[in-house]
């Protein structure tokens, strides 16, 4: 028995001896896979924290702009009240331009009940104060005439004030279509801006998921690499110390 084990004993001795290059060869190859093993962690990290730290500095970007948006978004809130008030007194002008629009058509349809009323002669001292011109007075006139002399100065009177009246209004429209087209300017570039400030949200929020997601893969990876360094120094690098043991004492 003492004999069988001398010679596994010799022949393990001379197995190793052969081998021994082989075991270095081994040896070798464990230590480069370390050396690469912690190269490549090294790297993963650096560069998954790139990404995030793009990611973050995008996020600051896009929140800078949507303060920017905000700023703005006030900005054209008060131009908004103040295009507001505008309009409701252009309004109210609006009105009062038709009340003496309506007016003086009412006060046109009262000129033939005045004429009625009053006599030729009075028709007739009327135009001599309205129209009191130099020169010779050589021209006659029947008391219709007088009167429709009288009619025409006062229709021609009543027109200019309603033309007066119908150009302020129409002054006053003007200005009023100007004003709400400006408001519709202001409230479609509200909306734009707002519909911005919902992009970028979006991109931040898709920003954070992506943070999350190479968060979560940069730890599987950490976590297997930390299997693999827990077995390398385990088992491995035992082995392998025990093999550099053997081959060492056979040379």
């Amino acid at each position: 028995m003492i004999q069988y084990f001398k010679k596994f004993i010799d022949w393990f001795n001379k197995f190793f001896v052969r081998a021994k290059g082989f075991i270095f060869i081994i040896i070798f190859i464990i230590l480069v896979i370390s050396l690469a093993r912690n190269g490549f962690q090294r790297k993963d990290i650096i560069k998954t924290a790139e990404q995030i730290t793009g990611l973050h500095i995008n996020n600051d970007i896009l929140l800078n702009e949507n303060k920017q948006l905000d700023n703005a978004l006030s900005i054209k809130d008060s131009l908004l009240v103040i295009k507001d008030f505008k309009i409701d007194s252009v309004s109210r002008e609006e009105k009062e331009d038709e009340r003496r629009t309506a007016y003086w058509r009412g006060e046109h349809g009262k000129i033939s009940e005045i004429l009625i009323e009053i006599t030729s002669d009075s028709s007739y001292n009327f135009t001599q104060g309205v129209y009191n011109y130099p020169g010779d007075k050589k021209y006659g006139y029947n008391g219709p005439q007088v009167k429709a002399i009288h009619r025409t100065y006062l229709e021609n009177e009543n027109k200019e004030e309603q033309i007066e009246a119908l150009t302020t209004s129409l002054f006053d429209c003007k200005s009023k279509t100007e004003l709400i087209n400006s408001s519709m300017k202001l409230l479609k570039s509200k909306y734009e801006a707002k519909s911005e400030q919902e992009e970028n949200l979006e991109k931040v929020l898709d920003n954070k998921d992506e943070e999350i997601e190479l968060t979560k893969k940069q730890i599987k990876r950490n976590s297997a690499w930390k299997k693999i360094k827990g077995f390398t120094k385990d088992y491995v690098i035992p082995v392998a110390t025990f093999l550099g043991g053997i081959a060492i004492g056979t040379r």
